[in-house]
């Protein structure tokens, strides 16, 4: 099978080393442990967000990548005002076009590598998780 990504077995580890055990420790533990496993989901991915993420981003961006598409590259959903978030990062139709306008690319969003490009653009230019507000209950976790 896949060999787990050591950045997950060395999170899980660290959930565990929520010393003394206590209720509380125990609710962060499972918190904690929630969170990996859903890195674990999209850990196929890892490898691409640390050639555009910034190692301590990784894991943030893999919560997001998660939240966004469950990790499927074709992933879609239509919004209440017609447009389109598509990709592994759910790029929005109007994003997309205002960024292949300013940063003179082209491309499909449902291209992993081109998506996951132009998302650690956003990430480092415009406002870190901004732009994914409406999913920040999913992926704003400080690991």
């Amino acid at each position: 099978g896949e060999v787990m990504p050591s950045l997950i077995i060395e999170g899980v580890i660290s959930c565990l080393l929520v010393m003394p055990p206590s209720v509380e420790n125990l609710e962060q533990f499972i918190d904690c442990r929630e969170q990996y496993n859903k890195v674990e989901v999209v850990q196929e991915w890892i490898p691409l967000l640390q050639t555009y993420f910034k190692e301590e981003d990784v894991l943030q961006a893999s919560l997001m990548v998660f939240c966004e598409s469950t990790g499927r590259p074709r992933s879609y959903n239509n919004n209440t005002n017609g447009t389109q978030d598509i990709g592994l990062f759910a790029m929005n139709d109007s994003t997309w076009s205002w960024l292949q306008d300013k940063l003179k690319f082209t491309g499909d969003r449902r291209d992993p590598v081109l998506n996951t490009r132009i998302a650690s653009w956003l990430f480092y230019n415009d406002g870190r998780g901004k732009h994914w507000y409406s999913s920040e209950h999913c992926w704003d976790y400080d690991f």
